[in-house]
């Protein structure tokens, strides 16, 4: 199974997280920003196409609450 988190490394629940992952041996492998993710960020107009796909990938996953992950591993 793969999930696909975004994360912004620099924070403190991102430090929980990866020690959390640590601790209970998942692998995990942060995935490099390609040029099509930075044009996202960039104010850039996605394409029809692009949205669709981006709406497709977000109605298709699953959603997980970290914090209670986490919570729930400390208890």
């Amino acid at each position: 199974m793969t999930f696909e988190i975004e994360i912004d490394e620099k924070t403190e629940k991102a430090k929980n997280v990866f020690e959390f992952l640590d601790q209970q041996q998942i692998k995990y492998n942060p995935k490099k920003l390609t040029a099509k993710d930075a044009a996202f960020g960039m104010g850039r107009l996605a394409t029809d196409a692009e949205l669709a796909e981006y709406l497709n990938r977000c109605m298709l996953s699953e959603t997980i609450d970290l914090n209670k992950l986490i919570d729930e591993t400390k208890a």
